[in-house]
């Protein structure tokens, strides 16, 4: 394992979350991961309970789940064709609607491990 260092997840502005990983590369297997992080964006408006009147307010399960998603080896899925699933690039505003793993994210972490 590589020695641990000070490791930077950089969070660009207007993105609600992001996930990190530092990973070995391993020749003939799949990398490694030894580390994580997943942040979220502090100027974006959470709510854990849809508020009353919601407007551009964002769920935070629901961006944890896609980012950790990322941290367990999946990427991102089309949103013309999965935009109901977890890692669909959007994320709906306003909803409860990304939460919720969908069968297409049981599948591919199921390819993965």
């Amino acid at each position: 394992m590589p020695a641990q260092r000070n490791l930077i997840c950089h969070l660009p502005s207007g993105i609600l979350g992001r996930a990190c990983e530092w990973h070995t590369i391993l020749p003939i297997a799949d990398d490694v991961i030894y580390d994580a992080d997943v942040r979220l964006n502090k100027s974006s408006k959470w709510y854990s309970i849809i508020p009353s009147g919601c407007s551009n307010v964002y769920e935070i399960e629901g961006v944890l789940m896609h980012e950790f998603g990322h941290v367990f080896g999946l990427g991102h899925v089309d949103e013309a064709t999965h935009g109901n699933l977890t890692m669909s690039v959007n994320s709906t505003p306003c909803s409860y609607a990304d939460h919720t793993w969908g069968k297409g994210d049981y599948n591919s972490l199921a390819a993965h491990y």
